[in-house]
């Protein structure tokens, strides 16, 4: 993760739009969580969208996506003017979360 992050942002990727794309990911993953089916359309994603958030959910507690989207909101503020290096910002929330996984 921190591999691919790194090539992206080297490449010009400005870190906001990478974090946006990293809570898109996440939020579909917690619109799944839980033992419950619901219908893609109740969720408002679509049925690939769904599937596919449920194959990234796998292995991740209620617990552990909440925590990751206490990571991301703070790299969140930091990027956003809290911190002097907002690229350094996101690459910790991307390792803390790597680290969440792996636990």
């Amino acid at each position: 993760a921190l591999l691919m992050l790194r090539r992206a942002l080297a490449q010009g990727e400005a870190p906001l739009r990478l974090l946006v794309a990293i809570v898109n990911k996440f939020r579909g993953m917690c619109k799944v969580s839980g033992p419950a089916r619901v219908d893609a359309s109740q969720l408002g994603m679509a049925p690939w969208q769904v599937d596919a958030a449920r194959r990234d959910a796998r292995g991740w507690t209620d617990h552990k996506l909440a925590l990751a989207l206490e990571y991301l909101a703070q790299a969140d503020h930091e990027i956003k003017g809290a911190a002097k290096d907002p690229e350094y910002a996101l690459e910790a929330a991307v390792r803390r979360i790597s680290e969440l996984r792996r636990s």
